[in-house]
């Protein structure tokens, strides 16, 4: 049996926490350590610690050499889909292929009115490219339509291994550049 550790990295999370938490997840042989990615407080305390998710996630590449890792989940509603995509295969590519990336359709009403972020019905954030459940909707529950693409047309590949709420997958997978990225054909 393998088992992992996830964290709510908002609720209270500081430097001297996070960096115990990764080489006890390292020391203890977990299989991955994941956390979540909220830019505040959820349960009414915004003025609580909270690590920016992707720093932390690098921080944790630099100081592990075996663990998997990944935000579970990364809301699409936060990220453009070419940013997004541009940091998971520099962070796979400097963990060496450890990197697990989780995204979701985002929820949080109040999380999204506090720092400006629409939050369209959620309809429309699972159409986004990567709908928040597999790239291109690529076999999972709430898929459909094209599977997703081997390599990515701006010529970089990841070896990540893609999950999420609704399907968990180990294939190796690539986020495609958006139509309105002008990436490539």
């Amino acid at each position: 049996m393998r088992v992992g550790i996830m964290i709510e990295g908002q609720e209270g999370l500081t430097w001297e926490r996070w960096l115990r938490l990764v080489q006890a997840a390292e020391d203890m042989s977990y299989e991955s350590l994941c956390r979540s990615d909220h830019l505040t407080g959820l349960w009414g305390e915004s003025k609580r610690p909270s690590l920016e998710t992707w720093t932390s996630l690098t921080v944790l590449a630099m100081r592990t050499r075996r663990i998997r890792f990944g935000p579970l989940v990364s809301p699409v509603t936060f990220y453009h889909p070419a940013l997004l995509a541009k940091m998971a295969v520099a962070l796979d590519t400097l963990s060496s292929g450890r990197m697990d990336l989780g995204l979701g359709g985002g929820w949080n009403e109040h999380e999204h009115a506090m720092f400006g972020f629409p939050l369209p019905p959620m309809k429309e954030r699972l159409r986004r490219p990567g709908g928040g459940a597999a790239p291109q909707g690529g076999g999972g529950s709430t898929g459909g339509g094209r599977p997703p693409a081997t390599s990515a047309p701006w010529g970089w590949a990841s070896r990540s291994r893609w999950s999420s709420p609704t399907t968990r997958s180990t294939r190796p997978r690539t986020i495609p550049c958006p139509p309105t990225a002008g990436c490539g054909s």
